[in-house]
This record gives structure tokens, C-alpha cells and sequence, in this order.
């Protein structure tokens, strides 16, 4: 029997955001670039494009986009010339990265984070569960026995992918789906990343600031911080950012390592000198510019911008149009703010996402269409054409009965005569 290609196409269609959504699971999970997962990711991005379809979006978007991993591309011979000559790792690193120029132009990527709820699950558990595990005894005291990363290889890596999916979970106007944020957010306070967990709760801020999720929403996650905070505390001797020992130790050296992170190996240039391996550099900006140039780090800023505030005008939306765009704008505005201590959002780990959402923002600015001409009352006269110089005018078209000579007058009123009135007064 032979399938019928319209429902070839539409499984096609709704099998591609889970391909998508496996690349960036297979990116978050890489260790290094001769991983098996950076394969099986590139394979899996592949199919998704292809099975869903692509559209480029606005021109100069694109552009620019291409323009930025041109930018990095340069940075290859730049190392060698009058760079730091890390070409290797230089290459390395544009091949993990550039891939992911096709989740902006894949169509069918508004479903990709549906398709994710399971592994933000997942991974959440999994933290959990090494948090609640990962201890041992130094002499008489307990200790932390590493880093818990769960599906990840770094505990800020972890963080940040727990803020997405609370950003979209609080963010569903069903509450089982609400609920299952509280799992992830106990998680998030399990890795210990204070930067992960401030981006979080400001972004969640902004939402309630905006009504984007009601009030209750936020009381509801301090109460979970609180409680985690004092169960941990009193099962063990302090817990990371989870105990009440850890809160001090985890606050003091804030501003220190701040300073740690936005160190750099020497002043931007315009020119781009490749990768640095340096210890600072955490803030994505910063590391474009030091690693690709100035004008590549202008080109990031002006395309996060860009894709932001793109949408600021809900008006020429539909309700539903308008609650997935806001997702994405607030997902993207989490991405931004855990750019600004961490540089796992521009490379391959959670870059992903960063060209997923610029696609969904841009490109859902640039689908609106045309407005539609105003609809003309159905007893409007048709307008005589206009004689033009040197043309015969065409015969006007028939004017139609008008529609009311169609439908039923309404009855007049009864009126009583005179001779009746007079009757009446003699019989009384």
C-alpha cells in the first residue's frame, strides 16, 4: 500500500524538532570535540532541517549571522600571523559551533523545547540524586565528593540548563506542567552555581514584573529555595548554596571571582587572534572580542538586541502567537544574562540555543505578512472606473440587486381608522 505523501510530509514535519531537540542534548552532553556525541549531534541537526523544511528569515539577519562565524573563520590564519597560534583549537571549535546556524533556519524549532521537557526532567533528577549521594567522609567530617553536573560535564553548564527549563515550564499556562519547575529549581540549588541561580530568579522577576506568570509563581519558588535550604542544612553539615553554613562561604567571594571571570589575556583588538585559553574570559562579549575581534563582539551584542526587542509589539498577534513569543523572549533574556559570567552560551555546550531562539524571535517578526485591506461594507457601490487617455473604458460590470430588496420587509403598523373609533365610542 502506498502512503499518502501529504501524511509522509506532516510525520516528517512533526518528527523534526525531536531530531533538533537531540542536538542540543547531544552538544550539552559532549566531554570533548572527538566525542561520539558531536557526531551523532550533527547527524541528528541534519535530519531535522531536512525533514522539516528551512526558511533564511530577513536578509540582514542573516547576514549578519553569516558574517559572525566568518569572523571566527578568520581567526584560523589569524592565530598563525599575529595571533596566539592556537589554530588548532581555533578550527576545532568553528567546526562544533557553525553547525548550529541551521537550527535558525529550521522551521519547525517553536517545538523543539516541548520535545526537551523529558531531559530537563531527567537531568534534573539526576542532579538531585548526586547531590543527595555524592558525599563522603574526610576523617570526621563530610564532604563533598566532586562536582554534579548530571547529564552535563560542569556544574555551571548544569545550572544553565536548568534555567531554561524553569524559565519555560513556569512560563506553560497549565499548572501540572508549572509544577514540575519546583523539581528543577531544587536541582538548580543541587549544583551550587550562584550565577545560575541569580540569572534565574531575575529573569523570573522580570516575568511577574510583566504579568507574564503570576505572583504566586515566585512566592512558591522562594518557599522551595527556603525549604531546601533548611531541610540540607539540618541533614548535613552544609550543602553548597544549600545550608547555612554554605550561604556565607557561597556569598563572600563573589566579587573575587567576578574578577576572575572578566579577567583577560590582553586588550581586544579588531583583529581576531583565535581561541584563548585563559582562566577569565567568562563573559561571552568579552571573549568574542578578545578571540574574534571588536566588531564580532558588536555583531553578537546587536543580534541579542536585536531578536529582544524585534517583538516589543504583541498587538499584531494572536494570543497564542503572543505566549510563545514572550517564552522565547524571556528564554533569550536568560541566555543573555548567563552570557554575562558565562561563555557556554556562545560555544557548542548551550550555544544552541542562542541561534534557536535569534531564529524564533527575527523570523516571527518577519512572518507577519502584509496587512490585509480593510473589508468594504457588502451594500457599498461598486466605484465607475476611471477613464485613462487614449484606452476604450471597459463596460462597468452589472450592478447587482441590492441585498435588502432580498429579505422581508417588516410589517407596518396597525392603525385603527376613524370609523372604527366611532363604533367604539357608540357602544359605550
Amino acid at each position: 500500500m502506498v502512503s499518502n505523501p501529504e501524511t509522509v510530509k506532516q510525520w516528517a514535519r512533526n518528527a523534526s524538532p525531536a531530531f533538533l531537540a537531540l542536538y542540543l542534548v547531544s552538544n550539552l552532553m559532549l566531554r570533548s570535540l572527538t566525542d561520539i556525541w558531536i557526531f551523532a549531534g550533527w547527524t541528528s541537526l541534519l535530519f531535522g532541517v531536512i525533514m522539516g523544511g528551512w526558511s533564511r528569515g530577513p536578509g540582514l539577519v542573516f547576514a549578519v549571522l553569516i558574517a559572525l562565524l566568518l569572523f571566527h573563520a578568520a581567526a584560523i590564519p589569524g592565530s598563525i600571523i599575529w595571533g596566539n597560534g592556537n589554530w588548532e583549537l581555533t578550527a576545532g571549535v568553528l567546526l562544533w559551533m557553525a553547525p548550529a546556524l541551521l537550527l535558525y533556519l529550521a522551521k519547525e524549532s517553536p517545538r523543539v523545547f516541548a520535545w526537551l521537557i523529558p531531559v530537563f526532567l531527567a537531568h534534573g533528577g539526576m542532579v538531585i540524586a548526586e547531590g543527595l549521594t555524592n558525599w563522603r567522609y574526610s576523617g570526621d567530617v563530610l564532604v563533598r565528593g566532586g562536582h554534579i553536573t548530571g547529564l552535563a560535564n560542569n556544574s555551571n553548564l548544569a545550572a544553565g540548563f536548568l534555567s531554561l527549563g524553569i524559565i519555560y515550564l513556569i512560563s506553560s499556562k497549565n499548572p501540572a506542567i508549572m509544577a514540575l519547575s519546583s523539581v528543577l529549581l531544587v536541582a538548580l540549588l543541587f549544583t551550587g552555581s550562584r550565577w545560575g541561580i541569580m540569572a534565574t530568579m531575575a529573569v523570573v522577576c522580570v516575568m511577574v514584573l510583566f504579568r507574564v506568570v503570576p505572583w504566586q509563581v515566585l512566592a512558591g519558588g522562594l518557599l522551595t529555595v527556603l525549604m531546601v535550604v533548611l531541610v540540607v542544612g539540618l541533614l548535613g553539615n552544609g550543602y553548597q548554596i544549600a545550608g547555612y553554613g554554605s550561604l556565607s562561604a557561597a556569598l563572600n567571594p563573589v566579587v573575587a571571582d567576578v574578577g576572575v571571570r572578566l579577567a583577560v589575556p590582553h586588550l581586544p583588538s579588531f583583529l581576531p587572534n583565535g581561541v584563548a585559553e585563559h582562566t577569565g574570559l567568562h563573559n561571552v562579549p568579552l571573549r568574542i572580542a578578545v578571540e574574534s575581534g571588536i566588531l564580532a563582539a558588536g555583531l553578537w551584542v546587536l543580534i541579542t538586541g536585536w531578536a529582544l526587542l524585534a517583538l516589543v509589539k504583541p498587538s499584531s498577534h494572536t494570543h497564542t502567537e503572543h505566549n510563545h513569543i514572550s517564552i522565547h523572549r524571556y528564554l533569550l533574556l536568560t541566555i543573555a544574562l548567563l552570557s554575562l559570567l558565562d561563555y557556554y552560551t556562545w560555544m557548542g555546550h548551550l550555544g544552541g540555543f542562542w541561534w534557536l531562539l535569534v531564529g524564533l524571535l527575527v523570523k516571527g517578526e518577519a512572518s507577519k505578512g502584509p496587512v490585509p485591506p480593510p473589508i468594504v461594507a457588502p451594500d457599498t457601490p461598486t466605484p465607475a472606473p476611471v477613464a485613462v487617455p487614449g484606452k476604450v473604458r471597459p463596460p462597468a460590470p452589472p450592478v447587482p440587486a441590492a441585498r435588502s430588496a432580498r429579505l422581508p420587509l417588516p410589517a407596518p403598523p396597525r392603525i385603527a381608522s376613524t370609523s372604527a373609533k366611532v363604533r367604539r365610542s357608540r357602544g359605550r
